[in-house]
């Protein structure tokens, strides 16, 4: 008797069943017109197909059905499907001499035959369909990928093959795993995708239910359907065609799913690409319900609809049908030879792997490990797209094939490629794949690389950094431009601890020595940003040495000579408000006081002469009748005997001219000698109104008074 063992995954496709029962058909009326390699009379007896459902991958039930056949003399085993069972089975099954041939089982690690001598497969490997995924993305000029693979054999094994011809061309992998059927170990992959910042995302699931949890997690999550990101599919896609993943999805998100693999690529395989006649699937789409369902054990199991029967035909069901053949051949052959016994399992095998015919899949042989030959085989580039004529349903469209020895061919000069999101088409528009060279960084606003940037920031100051400020106004406008520090920002703080130098040198309001450190720090390093100087002075002679190269962010140079038509000082700016800010608020309030003449005692400074302008301008715009007497001082005196003496006679002019209010503009160390000095002449205190900027009351004046006890009463009535 010629009796074969099926096991048949009826949840993964019921039209590989199909092509099962079809096989048995032609088989047993010795029907050669797919398969056109004669059977003659050799099979003596009609073939007999044992079924064993193995939907639910209950490996118990399936090795009490192994050895029951091996009891019941059955040659030979078709299938399983899933490379997870396809190993066992062939252990168990080879040590009763029986040999299985798969016809969708694809993991290379099954082609050692060290292990696995009683396996083969009609189907071609994994690893043509690795090698050629990897050379799609090496022609699109993606340098990484991150994989999403189901957590079994074949999974595993796929995700090794793809990482090895990955690693040969230099391009960068990450592989996470999910278990199959497991909605929240899906979840974990797909954010850890999101995370890793690659761009091309590829799935490798196992079945359809793996598939919509994907595509549903891959929406929410943001790496399906968005500007930037690519999505491949590795199985289910290309076989079942976009719009049958999409009827796998419930009635109302459907649309939304189809918005979301819009632009996607499914890869498959295939040994009939531009083939031009489709005997078996003429054939395939003539069967009955009678066909499928009278087709002995079979047909119990399939139990089809009509509905069913018409779906769309995985091309797995040809490497079954054509599964069936090779066994049917290779026993017809032998009995050729010898009629005078049964064939034994292992001469069966050993016929098989001489075998060549043409069947439904195309050219079918087998080489010496059992595995079919890769000649004819072709990996197939799908973009998936939207038909307006279909009411807007997916359709696949060849982007390009990829065949061993001839590399990928993709169809530049008649194919327009269709990418996520809906925004961009073109082979101008390939994403980027969010992989940046050592040094550098993925921005996702403008998608781009932009260079990893540590900032020097030098802060020259006056004695003591107390102005906060500038140095926030610097770290948020670090924070704001393009090119940002090492992502990924750390929430509630504004920049990763580390990447930000902040370098604090003194100046003390001093020209020269502020000068003298703006050169000198721009001779030694790559200086992102100067915060201060504190004085207008020492502003403009450093930031006159920077020629715009540098920013300077100053907290307290308010001086209104930083601005002018003829020096506009565009690399300057200040958190602190200028001095001619407040011009017109001191000119409405002399008005009011009734005040005719201000003195206004600074340093000989272009500061204090422009800020006395200002207060005359804004006298004149208002209409107030106010004068402004300037009294200067040297402000390059700042200590001792110098000081007090020049001080002393600017102070002299102010009584002499009979002015009694003074409007004071200097350092607090410059206020507290002209206080002395005005006790001393009698010009603080009674008659005497000083006008005073805040700024310079460092701490309060009290805080100020404490520190010099003489100036107490000068400050009191300020």
């Amino acid at each position: 008797p010629f009796k074969l063992g099926l096991l048949l995954d009826v949840s993964l496709s019921k039209s590989v069943g199909v092509a099962f029962a079809m096989a048995l058909r032609d088989v047993n009326r010795r029907d050669g017109t797919v398969v056109a390699a004669a059977l003659g009379g050799g099979l003596a007896q009609d073939l007999t197909l044992l079924v064993h459902d193995t939907s639910g991958l209950d490996l118990p039930s399936i090795i009490e059905s192994v050895d029951m056949w091996a009891s019941s003399g059955v040659v030979g085993i078709l299938g399983p499907a899933w490379s997870s069972l396809a190993g066992s089975v062939s252990l168990l099954a080879g040590s009763r001499d029986i040999p299985v041939l798969s016809h969708w089982a694809t993991a290379t690690a099954l082609s050692d035959k060290a292990i696995y001598s009683f396996f083969g497969r009609v189907i071609p490997t994994g690893a043509v369909l690795s090698t050629g995924l990897v050379s799609l993305i090496a022609e699109l000029g993606w340098q990484a990928y991150v994989l999403l693979h189901r957590n079994d054999a074949w999974g595993r094994d796929l995700a090794d093959c793809v990482e090895r011809s990955a690693g040969a061309r230099g391009i960068t992998s990450v592989t996470l795993a999910f278990d199959t059927d497991d909605r929240e170990s899906m979840r974990t992959a797909v954010v850890a995708a999101k995370a890793s910042g690659l761009r091309v995302v590829v799935f490798a699931g196992g079945n359809m239910a793996d598939m919509t949890h994907f595509l549903d997690l891959g929406e929410e999550h943001g790496v399906l359907g968005h500007v930037g990101y690519t999505f491949i599919d590795m199985n289910m896609g290309y076989a079942a065609g976009p719009e049958g993943v999409i009827s796998q999805i419930p009635a109302n998100r459907r649309e939304r799913v189809r918005a979301a693999i819009e632009g996607a690529i499914f890869v498959g395989q295939t040994t009939l690409w531009g083939a031009r006649n489709d005997t078996f699937g003429a054939q395939y789409a003539g069967l009955t319900l009678a066909d499928v369902n009278g087709a002995g054990g079979v047909g119990e199991v399939l139990n089809m609809t009509e509905d069913e029967l018409r779906e769309p035909m995985f091309e797995e069901g040809r490497f079954a049908y054509d599964a069936v053949f090779a066994y049917s051949l290779a026993w017809s052959r032998l009995l050729a030879r010898d009629s005078g016994q049964c064939p034994k399992g292992t001469e069966l095998l050993s016929e098989l792997r001489g075998l060549q015919f043409e069947g439904a899949s195309g050219l079918v042989n087998f080489e010496e490990s059992g595995d079919r030959g890769a000649a004819g085989v072709t990996v197939v580039f799908n973009n998936i797209r939207r038909e307006q004529r279909r009411a807007g349903l997916l359709q696949a469209r060849e982007l390009g094939i990829f065949r061993a020895g001839e590399g990928t061919q993709l169809w530049r000069d008649t194919m327009m490629p269709v990418w996520p999101g809906g925004g961009s088409v073109g082979w101008a528009a390939v994403p980027h794949d969010g992989f940046c060279s050592e040094g550098s960084y993925f921005d996702e606003e403008t998608l781009t690389c932009f260079p990893v940037c540590s900032p020097t920031v030098i802060m020259v100051h006056f004695t003591a950094p107390d102005n906060t400020m500038m140095v926030a106004a610097a770290l948020a406008a670090l924070h704001e431009v393009h090119a940002q520090l090492v992502p990924p920002l750390v929430s509630e703080t504004l920049f990763p601890i580390g990447n930000i130098s902040i370098i604090l040198v003194e100046s003390n309001c001093r020209a020269a020595d502020a000068l003298a450190v703006v050169a000198q720090s721009m001779a030694l390093r790559d200086v992102t940003a100067f915060l201060g100087p504190h004085c207008t002075d020492e502003v403009l002679a450093a930031a006159a040495i920077a020629n715009d190269m540098v920013p300077f962010i100053t907290g307290s140079a308010s001086g209104s000579n930083l601005r002018s038509p003829e020096a506009p000082l565009p690399s300057v700016l200040r958190t602190v408000p200028s001095d001619r800010s407040h011009a017109a608020a001191i000119v409405l309030l002399s008005a009011k006081m009734g005040w005719g003449t201000l003195a206004v005692l600074h340093a000989d400074s272009a500061r204090g002469s422009t800020f006395v302008t200002g207060l005359r301008e804004e006298a004149f715009r208002l209409g107030a009748s106010v004068a402004f007497a300037p009294h200067t001082f040297l402000g390059s005196a700042i200590q001792g005997n110098d000081l007090s003496g020049s001080i002393g006679a600017a102070l002299a002019a102010i009584r002499s001219a009979g002015n009694r209010v003074v409007l004071f503009m200097g350092t607090a160390q410059q206020l507290v000698a002209a206080l002395e000095v005005g006790s001393e002449l009698g010009m603080v205190g009674s008659g005497y109104v000083w006008l005073l900027e805040r700024d310079i009351i460092r701490g309060g004046p009290e805080a100020m008074a404490v520190a010099s006890p003489s100036v107490r009463g000068g400050l009191a009535g300020a």
